[in-house]
């Protein structure tokens, strides 16, 4: 499948959206009826050394092995649980790492393994990442370069590529987007919660629309059929839900429906 019949895929359809830990093949299955796209992961590559076994050990499903062999293993067999389920919804892995090698490593991996694209997780906070620049800390500034070098990286591959940002950072992400004007990045997906008032941020989505070549994946308080309309008519190609698929495993359908796709 090309980029531009992937995307035409995306299109009007909502997504299971990753979740620390918690969205493996397993859980994706279960709760991703309705869904065009579902996201394994958020997945983590790092050393298996004592400055991580307690991260190790809190999220144990969250890292996957460094053992080249072992990833590839582990990959193949998420995808093809999520195949033998769902059919053709489309299969996502959100990834993270302490290295780009091994980021990208995990990105061909995927790729062999039958996913239909890979994002890059900017958006989540987990420690020591954050403080080091990685995951929430990547977007800012002083680590902008190591993005940029992530994303030159992951974008040379044959597998596309997005990248995801979260709004409530105090970073201006239209010019993160500028900065990286020149990278063959396939799409973004932005986190638009706003967590005052328990919506998505609309008028964002609207604002960097423009700005985004490819497909724009919405996540964050679109959960309802109202929510997921106007981010749609914002812009976003394809809109993203978590949380209430924790506590009902048919949202997604539900939701569907009340769309009327």
């Amino acid at each position: 499948m090309n980029r531009m019949e992937l995307r035409k895929r995306l299109a009007g359809t909502l997504f299971l959206s990753a979740m620390l830990d918690l969205t493996d093949a397993e859980y994706c299955v279960a709760r991703g009826e309705g869904a065009g796209m579902v996201q394994l992961g958020t997945m983590i590559v790092a050393p298996e050394t004592d400055e991580y076994a307690p991260y190790r050990q809190r999220w144990s499903r969250t890292f996957l092995p460094t053992d080249r062999a072992a990833m590839c293993a582990q990959l193949q067999a998420e995808v093809a649980a999520v195949r033998v389920a769902l059919g053709d919804t489309l299969c996502c892995l959100s990834l993270a790492g302490f290295a780009s090698e091994d980021v990208v490593a995990a990105a061909e991996s995927f790729w062999r393994a039958g996913g239909d694209f890979v994002e890059l997780n900017v958006h989540g906070g987990l420690q020591p990442w954050a403080s080091q620049g990685y995951l929430l800390g990547m977007a800012r500034p002083q680590y902008r370069q190591r993005l940029m070098a992530w994303a030159q990286a992951l974008a040379a591959l044959e597998i596309p590529l997005v990248i995801k940002f979260n709004t409530r950072l105090d970073v201006d992400l239209a010019r993160v987007l500028h900065d990286l004007r020149h990278v063959p990045v396939w799409g973004y997906h932005f986190n638009v919660r706003d967590p005052q008032i328990r919506l998505p941020r609309y008028e964002f989505v609207s604002r960097i629309r423009p700005l985004v070549q490819g497909p724009l994946l919405c996540s964050g308080y679109a959960w309802t059929a109202e929510a997921a309309q106007r981010l749609f008519a914002a812009g976003a190609d394809s809109v993203g839900v978590a949380e209430p698929v924790m506590n009902d495993r048919h949202f997604i359908l539900k939701l569907r429906q009340e769309l009327g796709s």
